[in-house]
């Protein structure tokens, strides 16, 4: 089940989300996320999921997708930012750079929903950096 999606149907905040998931993660689980993958070649956006473990992230396109899956140790991120709805991860990987570029699924040409959506992809950036700052995922 979509994480973010079931936290926001009990009403609760991005705050509670971020608390929850790392609770969840502490005991071992995984929390996963829908996306929205942006394709580099050509520009195309699809559905996608991004699950985050204590230990790693694995990116899985639906359909068609030139990244194809995607485990990535999460010692292995070198750069996890947002920036206008985008959720950017930079990850080195057999001495190569790779970049992914996500968006929230419900992402809308609107002030209103990129905020929303800005939200969403703060708080996974935030469940990123406070697991790979804990000195059991080095």
């Amino acid at each position: 089940m979509n994480f973010a999606r079931a936290v926001a149907a009990t009403g609760r905040s991005h705050g509670d989300m971020e608390t929850t998931a790392l609770r969840v993660l502490d005991r071992g689980g995984r929390v996963d996320f829908d996306v929205q993958h942006v394709d580099r070649t050509p520009r195309t956006v699809h559905a996608a999921q991004l699950s985050v473990t204590g230990t790693a992230l694995e990116f899985v396109p639906q359909g068609s997708c030139e990244s194809g899956t995607v485990l990535v140790p999460l010692s292995a991120l070198t750069s996890v930012q947002t920036d206008h709805g985008v959720l950017s991860l930079e990850f080195r990987t057999k001495g190569e750079l790779h970049h992914l570029r996500l968006q929230n699924p419900a992402h809308k040409a609107t002030p209103a929903a990129e905020n929303a959506d800005t939200d969403t992809l703060g708080s996974l950036r935030n469940i990123i950096a406070r697991i790979t700052a804990k000195p059991s995922a080095k």
